[in-house]
């Protein structure tokens, strides 16, 4: 027996009405903090966050730079009372490269102008700068994006 003869792929919603008796050893989830799915889960059984070290984060930036370290805050989630390390990544707009530059240039440039009113739909964005929205992940950027962001310095 290994340990994962008892791997499960399930939906959180699943996971919250098995018994509390029925162990979970790991969760990942790709979702901002704090998750409504986790809050939900935390509601019905104890939880731990495992934080992400630096050795692993280097590791797997060296794969796809687009991950970056962020921290849940201590308090997020029930009965977590430290800041949890954390992997993260960048939402991203995804343009088909015959798309007409002049159309992702203007895209790019109303959503720079516009972080205020993404923020209040997606809090995590809050602050988001066009450096930021310009930061090499590792995949090329669309002729129309790159052009807005030389223009506003960011690239």
């Amino acid at each position: 027996m290994t340990e994962f003869d008892n791997l499960v792929n399930t939906l959180f919603r699943e996971l919250r009405s098995t018994s509390a008796a029925q162990p979970v050893s790991a969760i990942v989830r790709d979702q901002e903090a704090p998750a409504s799915a986790v809050m939900d889960l935390a509601s019905a059984r104890d939880i731990v966050l495992v934080p992400v070290d630096d050795k692993t984060m280097t590791e797997l930036r060296q794969h796809n730079p687009g991950y970056v370290k962020a921290t849940i805050k201590a308090g997020t989630y029930p009965k977590q009372d430290k800041d949890v390390p954390a992997i993260a990544y960048s939402t991203h707009v995804v343009a088909a490269c015959d798309l007409p530059e002049d159309v992702v240039y203007r895209m790019t440039k109303i959503m720079a102008a516009h972080i205020k009113d993404m923020a209040a739909v997606v809090k995590p964005i809050e602050g988001l700068t066009a450096k930021d929205m310009a930061a090499d992940i590792g995949v090329p950027f669309h002729k129309g994006a790159a052009k807005y962001y030389k223009e506003v310095g960011a690239m």
